[in-house]
């Protein structure tokens, strides 16, 4: 069964807690026995030096009347080791134990163990200390340790769950605010914590890609309602002129005026669709994918200031191309064709009658930049930020019947070749697009 984060928190704190507490218990309890020891010993050494004290001032007999701590007990053994005198609560065994070492030692078996140490002189005398006492008091720590273990454990599974549920308290509210965020109410904020800390920064995360989201909902709510506007308009004429030729009577020749009508309306249908999907497969990155070639920039241009001579006459335009050699960039031909045509088109669908057009190719350094001017009436100054956000079109330009995607289209083409576009009016009269493009060697 998966448990909740205060759960688990809980848990945690406790375990953490009595690990905590068992690694103090164990080490208070180790250096209470050493101290104790430590104790021992300096008793033990102090003792000794009065037995000694005594044997040699009563010329190596054992004296009477020593007084020692009721715990401590001593042998004296002679010059050739025997056994002189033995207190009767000291085994011999033990007593003999201690002339092994010379540093104190720990013998005997529960309930009677000894801590023990041999003191040579004329006679030598071994001290010894019953550990009893010891072990009674480190076992009476140790039971109090364990009969606070579970209540010190409770307590802090209790802490922990209060301090998770009160450091979880902002995450309730952000799940109920964002129980709340729909696709009509992406308005919606999460409150920000008043600290400074990993919440708030949550907060503030959420927040942002809130705002993102609305903002890319309501490109894609625009976006639709303006593609189905631009659809449904030549398809409402081409209906139209189907439906009033449709009533001819029988036999009457089609006017050759409806018919020019009806492809100038599929021609302008099939612009609208081809930009929209090139426009999708850029969204989708499926152009990211496309293969790159080196591809020679100053060839392409100057095919395409060709046909943008063919567009001119047509609208009584003058236009003058002026291409640098040799400029080479790195791309997808297909795609820097239509960027390229789509500039001279806006050139010349934007100009004025009798107007003029210039096109030019220059390269600085590593970098190569295309720069379309167009005479006319300019592009307001309140238009010109939203110039290449798609379907976007100034009042002019609507009368124009231009569908307001090919500046989109053109800088999205320009990006994912490592460029840009962007608008310049550097010449009252005159509307100049520039196109960057990075240099590829041949």
């Amino acid at each position: 069964m998966a448990l909740s984060i205060q759960s688990k928190f809980a848990v945690w704190s406790a375990l953490v807690t009595t690990a905590a507490v068992v690694l103090f218990a164990s080490g208070t309890l180790l250096n209470l026995y050493h101290v104790e020891l430590e104790g021992m010993d300096q008793e033990m050494a102090s003792e000794a030096a009065v037995v000694q004290q005594r044997l040699a001032r009563d010329n190596l007999a054992l004296p009477a009347g020593i007084d020692f701590h009721p715990s401590m007990a001593y042998a004296v053994f002679g010059p050739d080791g025997r056994l002189e005198h033995l207190t009767p609560r000291l085994d011999p065994g033990l007593a003999r134990t201690a002339l092994l070492s010379k540093e104190p030692v720990t013998a005997g078996e529960d309930p009677s163990r000894w801590r023990l140490r041999a003191y040579l002189g004329p006679k030598t005398v071994v001290i010894g200390y019953n550990l009893d006492e010891v072990g009674e008091i480190v076992h009476n720590l140790l039971l109090s340790y364990l009969m606070s273990l579970p209540l010190v454990i409770v307590a802090a599974a209790l802490g922990g769950r209060w301090v998770a549920r009160r450091a979880l308290q902002p995450l309730r509210s952000f799940a109920r605010t964002t129980e709340t965020v729909v696709a009509d109410r992406l308005d919606v904020r999460l409150p920000q914590p008043a600290a400074n800390d990993e919440l708030r920064q949550l907060a503030s995360a959420f927040n942002v890609m809130l705002s993102r989201l609305q903002t890319s909902f309501g490109q894609t709510q625009r976006f639709a309602a303006d593609a189905s506007h631009e659809l449904r308009t030549p398809l409402t004429i081409m209906r139209t002129e189907i439906e009033q030729l449709l009533r001819l009577p029988a036999h009457t020749p089609i006017p050759e005026e409806r018919l020019m009508s009806l492809q100038e309306e599929l021609s302008r249908l099939d612009r609208i669709t081809e930009h929209l999907l090139m426009l999708a497969q850029f969204d989708a990155g499926q152009a990211a994918g496309l293969p790159r070639e080196p591809v020679n920039f100053s060839a392409l241009v100057r095919e395409a200031a060709e046909d943008g001579e063919l567009l001119a006459a047509a609208e009584d335009i003058t236009l003058r191309s002026t291409v640098a050699d040799d400029v080479w960039v790195r791309g997808d031909p297909l795609l820097l064709r239509r960027l390229l045509l789509n500039v001279i088109d806006n050139a010349m669908h934007y100009n004025e009658r009798h107007g003029a057009a210039e096109l030019s190719l220059t390269r600085i350094g590593e970098t190569a930049f295309l720069r379309v001017r167009n005479t006319g009436p300019g592009i307001p100054e309140a238009a010109r930020a939203d110039l290449f956000q798609r379907f976007f079109r100034a009042d002019a330009a609507r009368r124009r019947g231009g569908h307001g995607l090919g500046l989109a289209l053109c800088r999205e083409i320009a990006r994912s070749h490592g460029g840009e576009i962007w608008h310049e009016e550097t010449a009252p009269g005159w509307t100049d697009f520039v196109i960057r493009l990075p240099i590829q060697g041949t």
